[in-house]
């Protein structure tokens, strides 16, 4: 069961571009939006939010990383990771920084590792001028419980909080107040990020009522999980689903299938290999899941790149496609950064 280690560590994936991080205060919201070409600071600066709150009970922040262009707002979701029981939290420990106070080192150390990618390259990435934000991930929730958790029987005070429901409800209040001209909000999650992408659709689309909200989701396939997890995740995290969404909490595939189609001015689009190992494991799918992710593309994203609801796929069992953003190629010969490209323009 060591596989659950590299479960949890493959999670980690953080997107993030620009010059290295600085200490120093960031732009003040007021003045933000007024910036002219050339003006603006691209460099990450590191925010702190009171009313957030991680695994461990300490609060947490965001990233960001202030575009020229007020219009558009990417939202990246990191990923690392779930739990809700002894064995996942505490033996297996597959869920990362439910016992770390994320803060500002932490935040360095993360985006560090990938701060030059393609996918947010100022210059050549599919985001250009987009203001950038970096949501951390601290709740072994899939971004989605409001709950406390105790999982030691030897400590009934060592409390894993899973609040990433409540941690997305402050973020996007904040984000829709300092960004007021935003006409698209583009959500970009790996993995547990990707789930969480999806289950916050909702809140980001309630926060900036005049905007387009998109939803790109990197290796968060959103099958069905076996052996019980559905109800267990459900019920240690107090998983929270969109207001009105009658059939959201009995299966993540009918799940996928409400948000897409309760935004048709949306473009949802999922990145996964079709027998992904590590979903294989977390989701408990000792064989299947090929057949079950493709069942999910045929009749929850459909469509051509560009589309209200598309799919970049292809055989194999890798986890999360992003990292090679430069490299892969579909069975039709697109490769990852026109398909990307195609889902941030809505062009096919």
């Amino acid at each position: 069961m060591a596989s659950f280690r590299f479960f949890a560590a493959s999670l980690v994936l953080a997107v993030a571009c620009g010059p290295e991080h600085s200490g120093t205060p960031a732009p003040t919201p007021e003045n933000q939006n007024s910036h002219q070409p050339g003006e603006v600071d691209h460099t990450w600066h590191w925010i702190e939010v009171p009313e957030t709150t991680c695994g461990n009970g300490t609060s947490t922040g965001y990233g960001l990383s202030l575009g020229e262009d007020p219009t558009r707002l990417m939202v990246f979701l990191a990923g690392g990771g779930a739990c809700w029981d002894t064995a996942s939290c505490y033996v297996f420990g597959s869920a990362v920084n439910i016992e770390t106070t994320v803060n500002e080192a932490r935040f360095e150390a993360e985006i560090r590792p990938v701060q030059n990618s393609g996918v947010v390259d100022r210059e050549t990435g599919p985001f250009g001028q987009a203001s950038f934000v970096y949501i951390p991930y601290c709740t072994g929730d899939f971004h989605s419980g409001d709950a406390v958790g105790s999982y030691d029987p030897l400590n009934p005070n060592r409390l894993v909080h899973h609040k990433g429901a409540r941690n997305l409800d402050a973020y996007a209040a904040i984000l829709a107040e300092e960004f007021p001209l935003t006409e698209e909000v583009f959500l970009l999650g790996v993995s547990a990020g990707g789930y969480g992408a999806m289950m916050n659709h909702h809140r980001f689309r309630d926060a900036f009522p005049d905007a387009q909200v998109h939803v790109l989701a990197d290796g968060s396939p959103m099958v069905h999980p076996r052996e019980g997890r559905w109800g267990a995740w459900k019920n240690a995290w107090n998983m929270e689903f969109p207001p009105g969404c009658e059939t959201c909490a009995d299966t993540f595939p009918e799940f996928a299938a409400e948000v897409v189609a309760a935004s048709p001015e949306s473009r949802f689009s999922l990145l996964t290999w079709h027998e992904d190992a590590t979903v294989a494991l977390f989701f408990a799918y000792g064989s299947g899941l090929g057949t079950a992710t493709r069942n999910l593309i045929e009749d929850t994203y459909p469509l051509g790149p560009g589309e209200q609801a598309s799919a970049f796929h292809t055989p194999g069992t890798d986890h999360v496609m992003l990292q090679y953003f430069d490299t892969l190629t579909d069975d039709d010969g697109l490769t990852l950064r026109d398909y990307v490209q195609a889902w941030v323009d809505g062009v096919l």
